[in-house]
């Protein structure tokens, strides 16, 4: 086999990406007319040829990367850094006004943005460390609804939360959610569309969980797990979690390591804890009322992680 070269560990850089990463990810960016400036702990700046610059976060294509077969690393790459360079160096007209757009607002769940910039209008889901946020959707990239553009809408930001969400359960494939372990129960909605995490807003109304609601993860963007709440189940609700903490670790665009009770358009955090083996579940007295056990501080049922 040829040498490629993306072995090769590199020195210097100030990054903690592999070096045979970098060289793939510089290499793509050189056949697209782009030279790469500085290297950072996990992202790059480069230059156009028109001496345009750039600063790329890498952190997600690189989660994807390590995951995949080297030899699909350069397709792979090629992909991400087309739709990064070509959303930035083209001017995306952002609308005067929402309702031009509403038909492709949708709706984001993701662990809070970070101070500072041209921030994203969000607004922290209540029961939970998560935020939702408004997106821009399109064929290639998506564009953040941001503070301003709510601001300059003639309506109010539920309104447009409304309407996303509208969107999203229209959008949700029939065949999305599926089982993943038949003795448990346990289901998996994965169409890798950037909207799985999210779909976990409507998930009761595309399937009935019963009175118990659901017990869910969204460790990803393009991950969500679901078990329905119910009695019947509690020997299966370590599983959520070890999910939940599994693909966290290691899938891209990252949002939580928690499980969550939904029920309706509430939203709990269930503490689950594995160790040794063993799991030890703290419900809430309301989690515990749902279930039909007195919240004594024991764990309702007990189980072992399998």
């Amino acid at each position: 086999m040829a040498d490629d070269g993306f072995d090769d560990p590199g020195t210097g850089s100030g990054s903690t990406l592999p070096g045979g990463f970098r060289m793939a990810v510089a290499k793509e960016l050189n056949a697209l007319g782009f030279a790469v400036t500085k290297w950072h702990e996990a992202g790059l700046d480069c230059t156009s040829a028109q001496g345009k610059s750039h600063a790329l976060g890498l952190t997600n294509l690189y989660r994807r990367a390590k995951n995949a077969d080297r030899g699909v690393w350069p397709e792979l790459i090629r992909d991400f850094l087309k739709v990064i360079v070509s959303s930035r160096d083209n001017d995306i007209r952002v609308p005067d006004d929402l309702a031009e757009v509403a038909d492709r607002l949708i709706v984001r769940i993701g662990a809070p943005f970070p101070a500072g910039g041209t921030a994203p209008w969000f607004q922290p889901l209540p029961g939970t460390d998560l935020v939702t946020s408004l997106v821009i959707d399109s064929e290639q990239y998506m564009t953040y609804v941001t503070r301003d553009m709510i601001e300059k809408s003639t309506r109010p930001p539920g309104e447009w939360l409304d309407r996303a969400l509208e969107n999203l359960r229209a959008a949700a494939p029939s065949t999305w959610l599926r089982e993943l372990h038949a003795e448990s129960g346990v289901l998996v909605g994965h169409a890798n569309d950037s909207y799985d995490a999210a779909r976990a807003l409507v998930l009761g109304d595309l399937r009935d969980p019963g009175p118990g609601g659901w017990l869910v993860a969204v460790p990803a963007r393009d991950w969500l797990f679901a078990l329905p709440v119910s009695p019947a189940k509690v020997a299966y609700f370590h599983l959520l979690k070890i999910l939940a903490e599994k693909n966290h670790a290691r899938e891209p665009y990252p949002i939580s390591n928690k499980v969550y009770w939904v029920r309706g358009r509430q939203w709990q955090i269930l503490s689950i804890e594995i160790e040794g083996g063993t799991v030890r579940l703290s419900p809430s007295p309301e989690f515990a009322a749902a279930l039909g056990f007195a919240n004594d501080g024991e764990d309702p049922g007990g189980a072992t992680a399998g």
